[in-house]
């Protein structure tokens, strides 16, 4: 069937080429319906899907399993937004020179009443697909801008909180508006948010997000341009966008120093810094790899050198 599939097509002069992702369900002793042989078979296929597409996968009991849970998730996930049960937590990001703390990354956090603390990256996919990407979003946005207003009023010392958000959210329109509104509900100057886009949502949907992009400018809404160096964008694009600051992947520190890690990290920092943006270092974990990016050049550094995303609460 694959084979038959991948098949080039000839339309009107065009060649297409087509593939396809296959379930398979063997009937057995257990299987009841048609109705569930079908629901066994979706299952596979979208696992097939998720293994890369153009593929096969045969149906067992763990994917029925998986598949349950999933689904339970997603109905618990519903009721977390109704019963409080989401939050974010913070980790601080320095000043490379003096160590002051200068902002705070706001992480969403699950509080599942069975599995515990659950990470954002545990359920952001999943409330993107059930259609609670919007709703959630902008839940840990009010969070965010909620605990920072505490923090500052706490210690009189004015940080920013810089919350990063989807495409989905982003290419929504009027999401600026509700970014307005959630700044006068917590009583946050803008000045002190920053929305947080990764490159790769840049590259793919660049026209879709940019009227909300500008917008949060015109509020006073900083704008940081995550995970740069991953390819997505081009520099036309970037010198084009309205970002005031640049995030490098700390994975590249890590790496030995005669490879192409730092190197790569030295190209980046140059980068941003002749575009007059604020360079920020990621996964900054040890004394060594603090020092490595204050002489690259990096203004600003985040990490667990510094602390781990505490609760926002004080």
């Amino acid at each position: 069937m694959q084979r038959r599939i991948r098949t080039p097509i000839h339309i009107g002069g065009q060649e297409l080429n087509t593939s396809a992702s296959i379930g398979i369900r063997v009937s057995d002793p257990t299987t009841l319906t048609a109705q569930e042989l079908l629901r066994d078979a979706d299952t596979a296929m979208y696992r097939a899907k998720a293994a890369g597409k153009a593929r096969h996968c045969v149906f067992d009991a763990q994917m029925h399993a998986e598949a349950i849970e999933h689904l339970e998730m997603a109905r618990e996930l519903r009721l977390a937004v109704t019963r409080q049960e989401i939050s974010v937590a913070l980790q601080p990001i320095i000043d490379t020179d003096s160590g002051a703390v200068k902002a705070f990354e706001a992480f969403a956090r699950w509080a599942h009443p069975r599995l515990g603390t659950l990470s954002a990256a545990r359920f952001v996919p999943m409330a993107e697909e059930c259609g609670l990407g919007r709703v959630l979003g902008l839940l840990a946005l009010e969070e965010a801008c909620k605990g920072i207003r505490q923090l500052c009023d706490a210690t009189r010392h004015e940080v920013c909180v810089q919350v990063n958000v989807g495409a989905l959210e982003l290419s929504q329109p009027g999401f600026d508006r509700r970014v307005a509104a959630a700044l006068v509900r917590s009583s946050l100057p803008a000045r002190q948010l920053l929305i947080e886009v990764s490159e790769a949502q840049v590259g793919r949907h660049r026209d879709a997000i940019l009227q909300n992009l500008q917008g949060l400018v015109e509020l006073g809404v900083g704008l940081c341009l995550d995970d740069f160096g991953t390819g997505y964008a081009t520099l036309g694009q970037l010198s084009a966008l309205p970002f005031q600051q640049l995030k490098v992947d700390g994975r590249l520190l890590a790496q030995p120093a005669s490879g192409p890690g730092p190197k790569i990290l030295r190209a980046l920092v140059g980068l941003g810094n002749s575009l007059g943006l604020t360079v920020v270092a990621e996964g900054v974990e040890t004394d060594e790899q603090l020092v490595a990016v204050r002489q690259l050049g990096c203004r600003r550094a985040q990490g667990y050198l510094f602390g781990s995303p505490r609760p926002a609460v004080l």
